[in-house]
């Protein structure tokens, strides 16, 4: 592989990243302007998610931030086994935290807090309904993108790329950090 096709792989991840960053970005913006329209039910919201799940499952993220930082630490250091290991643990991390949010939506669907016109869990207010449709539609396509990157670390655990590690790592902590800033949105943003 020449200078120039690493540079383009580079530059290929970082406008990936890019784009995915826009498309949060609008979807963080939707989410403040409605809280400030529908403060009291934004609030109640939060209250009626599992925060017990939320802040599990950000442990399990940032632990498996470390662990494919230690991997791509283990590859440089021509350590390939210790390297595919801590993509192990990334996979394992990866499938809990999908486990988790699994578990919290069918919680949810069961209580009738679902999104759209559907909705039937209780009732704040006006805006009820839609912080909960924000919930899903916004934890769902981080879901998506938890899955994508399952993939790419699958498949870069196989292919034992230096480079594809990376590049791979640099999308899960990207997935892992709008995770951070989903997490306070949907978990913590309560009023006393």
């Amino acid at each position: 592989m020449t200078m120039s096709d690493e540079r383009r792989y580079r530059l290929a991840i970082w406008i990936v990243i890019a784009s995915e960053t826009l498309l949060f970005a609008g979807l963080f913006a939707l989410y403040a302007s409605y809280r400030a329209e529908y403060g009291h039910a934004f609030s109640e919201g939060v209250r009626d998610d599992l925060q017990w799940i939320g802040g599990t499952n950000t442990l399990v993220l940032l632990t498996s931030s470390f662990a494919i930082a230690w991997a791509v630490h283990a590859m440089r250091a021509g350590r390939a086994r210790t390297a595919r290991r801590c993509l192990e643990l990334v996979i394992v991390l990866g499938l809990a935290f999908l486990a988790l949010k699994l578990v919290e939506w069918g919680v949810h669907v069961h209580d009738g807090v679902v999104p759209g016109v559907a909705y039937s869990g209780p009732d704040h207010g006006p805006g009820t309904s839609l912080f909960f449709t924000l919930y899903f539609a916004m934890t769902g396509l981080h879901a998506l993108h938890v899955v994508a990157g399952l993939a790419l670390v699958t498949w870069v655990r196989v292919s034992q790329r230096p480079l594809a590690l990376e590049l791979v790592a640099l999308y899960w902590h990207f997935v892992d950090a709008i995770w951070v800033f989903l997490w306070p949105m949907f978990y913590l943003m309560s009023s006393s």
